[in-house]
């Protein structure tokens, strides 16, 4: 894994503009790097800061004595702040990567403030999150802002040909499910279930005719009911794909190594019964993030989307 993502990293346009303001000597002393990609956001934090500091960036296995990892509980916070004025170990600053920024409380963020206000002239704070939106306006207007755009499905596969190990067709797929985002590519190429599961959703969505099929369909995906966000996620992707074939789009299908399949399921689905279909998976996903019951839930999607698209057949 110490190889994975990082020419990617390095050539990104979030780590291009970091490292243009170390060479430039504009260092801020605080900056927020906004993606929906973690992973990708954790590696551009990690490979600027050991820019900076001196060192080769080869990865998630990479350490810095000056570089540090904070988690978002108030008690990371406080261990964080109570180091600040330390000296830096080897080099003349000393890195705080804060990941999840946006998952912060409001009392963790207000603890921030002050030392993005102040900070140590030694210590530069990194802040990653998914969004803007659970940020508080004081921490944005003291930070610079840094946006890592998605990676191309193209240029993800090629990292993962060259330095995974995976299979050819688990990186087809990985790259196309990815979205862009490194997160859901290691995601999928780390967790054998995930490739079984695209199969088994598959095959649940070509066997909707008769309650014997759809029965089976359920039998096949319940012992995966762990993983709802993703089933719901891959649900979404083929009969988004499946309407853009509809639509005489081919260009904006994700799913390409997989377009016979999708050529079948256009057969089954109409476009009226995706429209209707994909509310349905919105709803599901809130359903999830209320704690709803996951088998539930896999019984509930499979039998609505089979009823679904009966009723537009």
């Amino acid at each position: 894994m110490s190889k994975l993502f990082s020419n990617l990293i390095l050539n990104s346009n979030a780590f291009l503009s970091l490292k243009k303001d170390f060479q430039s000597g504009c260092l801020a002393h605080s900056y927020l790097l906004v993606t929906p990609d973690s992973l990708g956001a954790k590696l551009a934090a990690q490979a600027f800061s050991l820019f900076c500091l001196g060192g080769d960036f080869k990865g998630l296995a990479d350490f810095n004595a000056d570089m540090h990892f904070v988690g978002n509980k108030a008690t990371d916070i406080d261990a964080m702040l109570d180091g600040l004025l330390k000296r830096p170990s080897k080099a003349d600053k000393k890195f705080y990567i804060i990941s999840s920024a946006d998952t912060l409380s409001q009392i963790c963020q207000n603890k921030l403030l002050k030392t993005l206000e102040e900070p140590p002239m030694s210590v530069i704070i990194i802040l990653c999150a998914t969004s803007k939106a659970q940020i508080v306006a004081p921490i944005l207007s003291r930070v610079r802002q840094v946006t890592l755009e998605p990676f191309s499905s193209y240029d993800i596969k090629e990292e993962l040909k060259f330095n995974s190990g995976a299979k050819g067709d688990i990186i087809e797929l990985a790259s196309e499910l990815s979205g862009g985002s490194l997160e859901l590519a290691n995601d999928f190429i780390s967790d054998k279930q995930k490739p079984v599961i695209f199969t088994k959703v598959l095959a649940a969505l070509k066997n909707t005719i008769g309650s014997k099929a759809v029965l089976g369909a359920v039998a096949e995906i319940s012992p995966f009911k762990d993983s709802v966000p993703f089933i719901v996620g891959l649900y979404e992707t083929i009969l988004r794909d499946t309407l853009m074939l509809h639509l005489g789009v081919p260009a904006l299908i994700k799913l390409k190594s997989h377009k016979e399949h999708l050529q079948e399921l256009k057969a089954i689905y109409s476009i009226n019964a995706i429209e209707k279909i994909m509310p349905f998976l919105t709803k599901m996903y809130k359903r999830k993030k209320a704690n709803a019951n996951h088998n539930s839930l896999v019984d509930e999607l499979i039998f609505t989307v089979a009823k679904l698209r009966h009723e537009e057949a």
